[in-house]
């Protein structure tokens, strides 16, 4: 059995760049949706916090900044049982708290001399204190939490850096991991803090080493954390520790191109964490296993992807991932099972159909449009290896207001073609695609008295059964 994905809800425009990371913030055991998204057109950002109840999303917290914000995690830095929500601004690094439903400022770190880009947090030197690293450009910041943010130590290199966090040999104690990248090379340091000092344990050099993501977590239940980053060219790198040295194997996957934030997560149930990626428009799952890794699924998800997490909302449901967008909108989607083979043969894809039409002869001009419609005939569906092709029109019609002293109003139809594609692994020649169009906006525009610009966006989904 494995899931598929469908989109179970989607929020309101937060603004721009909306950020998101699931974890229980409130102490109920019940994991939220922490959301940062940066306002439009003036200088501020927003912390907004979902809830999943009776299967609805609701918003349970909301606090406007005076500032951008870039970063969000959520850690318990003070030990009391209750995660705190850590925010990378432009500058620095703000702590919050949600209580009685309203999201309180605790504290905020002094200046980081730009908007952080990753973030790591644990007791690194096990001395009972929690601290937090972040890295901003090609430097990384370290603070101790000790009744606020106490800077002890900062490290400079010479390409931009990323942080991540995790044991990565199995003895107890996290290690620190930061991912250098140049124009053409870069380095994955090991480093261990020791008396405010990042003491390096190894380092790989990597061809090619992508700004993309670093995950540092286990994912094939050995007890040791891998390390997982992309590169330029198209690999995805596993660096891990077997025995006394550290090996790394990769694997090319095409599609992995652009890939630019991560998540570990078991997020079909089945004892195993998988790697969830993801493109401006693309998802891609991975597994590991015999030192190799393996696609487990690819689909499209709506453009402008620039954050992914994942996790239970309810305590009942799924798993589920959440994707946070550059254009301000968070979409949930949520897993269901599927025992169709020993693949994930439902797929999902958004996307834009534009065209100009024009108003028949025998119509009077427009002055102005009053509505659009549009409906969508599938003509042909092609199941091909690993993807599926679906040829068809949108039919579309238009009512408006006709150019003349009475302005009566008219109408007129037109069809637009379209073909549409989706990746879906597993997929073959001899399979029948079920397809399935949602018609999320339609907007029609006057040109001039005799052309009216079209723009449909919709949703694709699309499953595959086998002939029996």
């Amino acid at each position: 059995m494995r899931a598929k994905y469908n989109v179970q809800w989607a929020s309101k425009d937060l603004g721009f760049e909306a950020r998101t990371i699931v974890g229980d913030v409130d102490g109920d055991g019940v994991n939220e949706i922490i959301t940062i998204a940066n306002l439009e057109n003036v200088s501020g950002s927003v912390i907004v916090i979902f809830k999943k109840r009776r299967n609805a999303i609701v918003e349970v917290g909301r606090l406007e900044l005076n500032r951008d914000s870039h970063l969000v995690y959520i850690f318990d830095i003070d030990r009391d049982g209750k995660k705190e929500i850590i925010v990378g601004t432009d500058n620095n690094i703000a702590v919050y708290r949600l209580e009685d439903r309203r999201i309180r400022f605790i504290t905020e770190s002094a200046g980081i001399g730009g908007p952080a880009s990753s973030i790591a947090v644990g007791d690194f030197d096990n001395d009972g204190y929690v601290e937090i690293i972040v890295s901003v450009r090609n430097k990384v910041y370290i603070f101790r939490w000790k009744n606020g943010l106490v800077l002890i130590n900062s490290v400079n290199f010479k390409g931009n850096v990323k942080v991540a966090a995790g044991d990565v040999d199995n003895d107890g104690r996290l290690e620190v991991i930061i991912k250098e990248a140049n124009d053409s090379t870069g380095t994955i340091y090991i480093f261990e803090l020791r008396n405010n000092e990042l003491r390096r344990i190894t380092s790989v050099i990597i061809r090619n080493i992508a700004h993309g993501f670093l995950v540092v977590k286990d994912v094939d239940g050995d007890r040791k954390a891998e390390i997982i980053f992309n590169s330029k060219d198209d690999f995805i790198y596993i660096l891990k520790k077997v025995d006394r040295e550290f090996i790394f194997f990769r694997k090319d996957v095409p599609e992995s191109k652009g890939l630019n934030e991560a998540v570990v997560y078991d997020i079909d149930n089945d004892g195993l964490n998988e790697i969830i990626a993801i493109s401006l428009n693309s998802l891609i799952i991975l597994e590991i296993g015999n030192r190799e890794v393996k696609v487990k699924l690819l689909q499209m998800i709506p453009n402008g992807a620039i954050s992914v997490s994942a996790g239970e909302l309810d305590g009942m449901s799924p798993p589920e991932i959440v994707i946070g967008t550059s254009y301000g909108y968070v979409y949930l989607l949520q897993t269901v099972r599927d025992g169709i083979g020993d693949k994930l043969l439902v797929g999902r894809v958004q996307s834009i159909i534009q065209d100009t039409v024009d108003i028949p002869a025998g119509k009077p001009d427009a002055s102005r449009i009053v509505e659009a419609n549009a409906k969508f005939i599938v003509k042909d569906t092609r199941v091909i290896k690993d993807k599926v092709i679906v040829d068809g029109d949108v039919e579309v019609k238009v009512l408006y207001v006709a150019n003349l002293p009475s302005q009566p109003v008219h109408f007129f139809e037109d069809v637009i073609p379209f073909l549409q594609f989706i990746h879906l692994y597993g997929a073959h020649p001899g399979m029948e695609a079920l397809v399935h169009f949602k018609t999320e906006y339609v907007d029609a525009k006057l040109i001039s008295p005799r052309k009216a610009k079209i723009t449909v966006v919709f949703e694709m989904f699309v499953k595959l059964v086998k002939f029996y």
